[in-house]
């Protein structure tokens, strides 16, 4: 491994972010490597697991039978289907840039800025996206991206929604009803 940075398990898997190799791995609970999605090397490409590419991979989360990967060297939400390898992009199109609220579509994927943790609620995968010091969730079942919290100031204040600011969030948790955010700074 270089540069592990995310994990997310089931009962009988492990996943590992493995960064520094612009990789995910699937492992059993003793560690053996089972399969890898990426080819190893940084680019942005979509298909089956063995033919696709991420960049710096860091968040992980894990929903039945599906994978959300925060790539955020691609400033992108992907997601790995399990049972065939596949990987699709839900949102952000390979740059940086500013998160628009609203429906995406495959050929406009709104852009994401620096996303480094997930969680997943639902039909909803809450996306902590350092690069704007925000929270949004990408609604699966809409396909829509909405701003959650976050007025988009670096700084630390607490308050609801867009009043709340952060200083990089780092890391989600979905509990019930409540999303908890790790804040960088």
């Amino acid at each position: 491994l270089r540069f592990p940075a995310g994990i997310a398990a089931s009962a009988e898997r492990l996943y590992i972010a493995d960064s520094g190799h612009h990789r995910i791995l699937e492992c059993n609970p003793h560690g053996r490597v089972l399969r890898q999605f990426g080819l190893g090397t940084a680019d942005f490409i979509d298909g089956p697991g063995d033919h696709v590419a991420f960049n710096r991979p860091l968040g992980l989360a894990l929903e039945r039978e599906h994978l959300y990967v925060a790539d955020t060297g691609n400033h992108a939400l992907r997601r790995i289907q399990l049972r065939s390898g596949q990987v699709d992009t839900l949102c952000g199109n390979g740059r940086a840039g500013d998160p628009v609220e609203g429906p995406l579509s495959a050929g406009a994927l709104s852009p994401l800025n620096h996303p480094v943790g997930l969680a997943v609620a639902g039909n909803q995968v809450h996306i902590a996206s350092a690069g704007d010091n925000r929270i949004w969730s990408c609604d699966l079942g809409r396909a829509e991206l909405r701003l959650r919290a976050g007025s988009g100031r670096l700084e630390l204040r607490d308050g609801s929604a867009m009043m709340a600011a952060f200083a990089q969030p780092a890391g989600l948790a979905a509990v019930q009803q409540v999303l908890y955010v790790c804040d960088a700074l």
